[in-house]
């Protein structure tokens, strides 16, 4: 897969062939590894991993999902960084891992009218008002995905996926009620976690 170019706010680091470190050395990457970058769910700000644990703050709390999560904070705004790109260069994508998936079983474009609406809602009513949950479905989704990928009965399970919870919150997302949208997600991610996540 693709990835847009990359570079860290705070040394320079980029996911190009040829970057300068923080002490001005140039220094070249192998194609197969690229630095991790770290990307703030709430500033935006872009760090590779290196910069990220060194002016970064290692974090820990209780959230919705699961009883725990670790998670390093944005020197730059105290959110939390994300990480966005793998040490082999594979992007981790949009971030709507579980929306995503179930759109593309059912022949959906990766720009369709659904997946653009379930993003607006994500980086604004969410990224307002359940930041925190943002960083945990971060964690948790691709896991959901790869279990559901790894089922034969996948394509049956995206179907009830959209049927019993997707196709609901797109409605209520387009009738404004946000809170009853996000409530109806919340729901599907934990009946998810019990049948396809595992730490």
């Amino acid at each position: 897969m693709s990835v847009s170019y990359l570079e860290c706010s705070f040394c320079g680091t980029n996911n190009g062939n040829r970057y300068r470190d923080r002490y001005g050395n140039i220094c070249v990457t192998e194609a197969d590894s690229y630095p991790d970058f770290y990307r703030c769910s709430s500033c935006g700000v872009v760090l590779c991993r290196s910069c990220a644990y060194k002016v970064g703050k290692e974090r820990s709390a209780h959230h919705v999902f699961s009883s725990s999560e670790h998670w390093v904070e944005c020197p730059r705004c105290g959110g939390k960084l994300i990480h966005i790109l793998s040490s082999k260069g594979q992007s981790s994508g949009s971030g709507c891992f579980i929306t995503s998936a179930t759109l593309k079983s059912l022949n959906k474009p990766d720009d369709c009218y659904e997946l653009n609406l379930f993003r607006t809602f994500r980086d604004n009513w969410m990224k307002e008002n359940h930041p925190e949950d943002i960083a945990q479905y971060y964690h948790i989704a691709p896991k959901i995905v790869d279990a559901i990928d790894k089922s034969d009965e996948s394509a049956s399970i995206y179907s009830s996926i959209w049927e019993s919870y997707l196709k609901d919150c797109q409605s209520l997302i387009e009738q404004g009620n946000e809170e009853e949208a996000y409530t109806q997600y919340k729901q599907m991610v934990s009946d998810l976690i019990k049948d396809y996540y595992t730490d």
